[in-house]
């Protein structure tokens, strides 16, 4: 309950008359008035930072969302090269069993009438 009359730098808190006596007696101190001009400096340059750091963290979120556009393109484009080359085989492999059959048919059907 007692009013902030000082600014402790050793501490870096504010603090009340009676504090200032004892447990920061000795400590590097700025009346309250005067020190908020200081802590004001330090809290804009603190917030500048946070600004420029959420800029990067948005400028490396966007790679990274480019980044995940560009993998699933090429992990897509993969599965789709392999899709087509499984459907070109297996029209391959039908033709294939298709003329074995119709060969094997036209054969089985000289042996039977001839």
């Amino acid at each position: 309950g007692m009013k902030l009359v000082a600014y402790c730098k050793t501490c870096d808190e504010p603090i009340c008359t009676t504090c200032m006596l004892k447990e920061h007696d000795g400590h590097d101190k700025l009346d309250l008035d005067s020190a908020k001009p200081d802590n004001m400096r330090e809290y804009s340059n603190l917030l500048d930072e946070m600004k420029n750091s959420t800029g990067n963290y948005e400028t490396f979120n966007s790679l990274l969302g480019k980044n995940e556009n560009n993998t699933t393109d090429s992990v897509k484009s993969f599965f789709k090269n392999v899709r087509d080359e499984l459907s070109k085989r297996e029209d391959e492999l039908l033709a294939k069993l298709s003329g074995f059959h119709k060969s094997n048919t036209e054969r089985l059907s000289e042996d039977i009438s001839g």
